[in-house]
């Protein structure tokens, strides 16, 4: 078999060299769809994250706007309390954190309002239960709050929430091809 090999070698090489260059064209048909499905994937999801920055967006100015309806519905510029105990609707932690959330995941989301309308939010639903508790025992002691205050933070609230309602320009990137 050896003598074969050395009077064939030519040829055995020439046969070698042929099946190398099949399998080096298989292997770069491969690597080129490997390419192909990575670059579609990346735009794939590229387009999710997209949509989901979208869906946030869209989410934040409906929240902004739920919330400005229900900061509308406060007494301004003075606390009335027969108003608070009968009708005004408050929101939750929950709208609060979610507010905050969507901000944070949205590139370009006005943070400094979003920070402004949770801490406007949370002191006047503060100031709204302690009337609604104090109403249901003794009564509340209008001198607990500065008015002022009260109407300082309902006007804080109603600029940041309208700033929130607005949408954000997205960002610019660059979209693979």
């Amino acid at each position: 078999m050896i003598d074969w090999l050395n009077c064939n070698a030519g040829a055995v090489t020439a046969i070698a060299t042929v099946v190398l260059v099949v399998l080096t064209g298989v292997y770069v048909t491969i690597t080129r769809q490997i390419a192909l499905a990575s670059r579609e994937q990346v735009r794939l999801h590229a387009d999710a994250r997209d949509a989901m920055e979208r869906q946030d967006r869209r989410s934040l100015a409906a929240l902004a706007k739920r919330l400005r309806e229900a900061v509308d519905g406060l007494p301004y510029p003075a606390i009335q309390i027969g108003t608070i105990v009968q009708r005004v609707v408050l929101w939750t932690d929950d709208d609060l954190k979610d507010l905050d959330t969507l901000a944070r995941a949205i590139e370009g989301a006005d943070m400094a309002a979003a920070a402004q309308a949770v801490e406007s939010l949370r002191y006047l639903g503060h100031v709204v239960e302690e009337i609604r508790t104090a109403e249901k025992g003794q009564g509340w002691n209008p001198n607990s709050i500065r008015p002022q205050d009260w109407a300082t933070k309902i006007a804080v609230a109603r600029t940041a929430l309208d700033r929130l309602q607005e949408e954000p320009a997205p960002p610019r990137l660059a979209r693979p091809t």
